[in-house]
């Protein structure tokens, strides 16, 4: 998936700004002030989406996926995943990577700010 799709993807989950980090040389996604898609490379300069996963999922994906989705790059290792976008990737598991780890996200934020995203 071409990083222009993966930004169209995390535009049309409600709330979602998209900017880039400096100093990480990364692109994110944000809802709510909270990062729910980090775009950006690992340290050998391979293309990686890091996102948010709940463990189990995290891991089966893991094992699933072996060389293709790591643990998060930079990232709590439990709670985030990495997928090298360099490698064959569906489309579909990617666009339900990200719009998982926004629901999770989403899902954390004050009843209020959640209210007003909505």
């Amino acid at each position: 998936m071409k990083p222009e799709k993966i930004k169209q993807v995390c535009l049309q989950n409600k709330g979602t700004v998209y900017d880039f980090k400096e100093e990480w040389n990364a692109e994110r996604a944000l809802v709510g002030g909270k990062m729910y898609l980090m775009m950006g490379t690992n340290k050998e300069g391979d293309p990686i989406v890091t996102v948010k996963a709940e463990p189990s999922e995290g891991a089966r994906y893991r094992e699933m996926y072996p060389g293709i989705i790591t643990e998060g790059y930079y990232m709590n290792k439990v709670h985030w995943i990495s997928i090298r976008m360099d490698k064959e990737v569906d489309e579909t598991l990617i666009e339900t990577l990200i719009n998982g780890s926004y629901e999770l996200i989403f899902k954390s934020l004050t009843k209020k700010m959640q209210t007003e995203i909505k």
